[in-house]
């Protein structure tokens, strides 16, 4: 199986498995950073689901914008991870994915 992120291939997928409604495998990345830099955007994401809600905006934001210079990120970055995933199947048949979420070590996890 192959990934592609918005029309590229990102690497082949192996260890494949599917337990309803969950998928997960192994990313075998065709470039060195592509790990790392999906890695950083799903840790930034759920960073966020921490944030305190209490928050008052101005203090939210100046760790929002430290948080995401410190994992290297931009808002383009993160804009464009939303864009289309798909898995290319052994066969040719190409399957829309949500945007998975991938681990530092390449194990990721989606839904078909």
């Amino acid at each position: 199986m192959e990934l592609y992120h918005d029309g590229a291939r990102l690497g082949s997928l192996t260890r494949h498995f599917y337990e309803t409604p969950w998928a997960s495998a192994w990313l075998v990345a065709d470039a060195p950073a592509t790990i790392a830099r999906y890695a950083a955007i799903c840790a930034f994401q759920a960073w966020c689901e921490q944030l305190p809600d209490d928050l008052p905006n101005a203090e939210a934001d100046v760790r929002y914008e430290q948080e995401l210079a410190a994992r290297g990120l931009d808002e383009a970055l993160l804009d464009a991870y939303w864009r289309a995933w798909t898995v290319v199947m052994p066969n040719g048949e190409r399957r829309e994915i949500t945007p998975p979420h991938i681990e530092p070590d390449g194990y990721l996890t989606w839904r078909w």
